[in-house]
């Protein structure tokens, strides 16, 4: 009998999988590749159990209980690591099994924010195995040790490979560990763009955009009367250039 779980790159995001010989058992092996993008479930005791239930369809009910789990992970303060879970029909029955999260114990990696529509697959493969998968929506916390620290609340990035001028996050200590480590990789991308002067700038409530970091801008152009590129509800972020 196959029985297993795995994960897949997928961008910024981690691709999460379960493989049985029934959907109830690959909905419970994907479970456990949940908690894998977390810690290790070997580190998990299965000393807790809580109730979930959901109904939905074969897609949106995977996309369902994966979002239920992530919901009582982070309302009860819990992970999990083990999984029971019947489907009859378009509903779901489970117990998952776990243990509230000791940080010291468990070393969790990233937050999860949920489950997305990207590669979300339910089958059952030509050797009658069932495959589930989807991708998640991770927030990898940003790593003060790559950050020279001017004050209590900048945070600079300093010139490196193709960038044309620092980066810089206004925040404290506190704020920057929960930004998500993607803003880090976009603010150093605007720091390449073409025109720009002084540095890329970012805000305390800065996250992931399109191109932009949401909550982060630009200064371009040298002339007097100088381009803002700015996304979300920036404020000026620089002095004019004297000529």
């Amino acid at each position: 009998m196959i029985l297993r779980w795995e994960h897949f790159e997928h961008g910024a995001d981690i691709g999460i999988r379960g493989i049985a010989a029934s959907p109830g058992e690959a909905f419970e092996q994907i479970a456990v590749a949940l908690t894998a993008v977390i810690t290790d479930p070997g580190q998990v005791a299965a000393v807790q159990g809580v109730e979930i239930t959901c109904q939905a369809p074969d897609l949106e009910l995977l996309l369902d209980w994966i979002n239920d789990l992530i919901y009582h992970m982070a309302v009860r303060g819990m992970l999990f690591s083990r999984y029971q879970v019947v489907i009859q029909n378009d509903a779901l029955r489970a117990k998952a099994f776990g243990e509230p999260i000791d940080r010291k114990k468990h070393q969790p990696s990233v937050e999860i924010k949920g489950a997305t529509f990207t590669e979300l697959r339910v089958c059952q493969n030509s050797d009658q195995h069932w495959t589930v998968q989807c991708v998640v929506d991770v927030l990898i916390n940003m790593d003060p040790g790559q950050f020279i620290q001017r004050d209590e609340t900048t945070w600079e990035i300093p010139v490196s490979g193709p960038m044309r001028v620092p980066a810089i996050i206004y925040a404290d200590e506190a704020l920057l560990l929960a930004i998500d480590q993607k803003v880090y990789q976009q603010i150093t991308n605007v720091a390449t763009l073409p025109g720009i002067v002084q540095a890329a700038y970012a805000m305390p409530d800065a996250h992931w955009g399109y191109g932009f970091p949401i909550g982060g801008g630009d200064w371009e152009s040298a002339h007097p009367l100088q381009n803002k590129h700015l996304a979300g509800d920036c404020i000026d972020l620089a002095t004019e250039r004297q000529n």
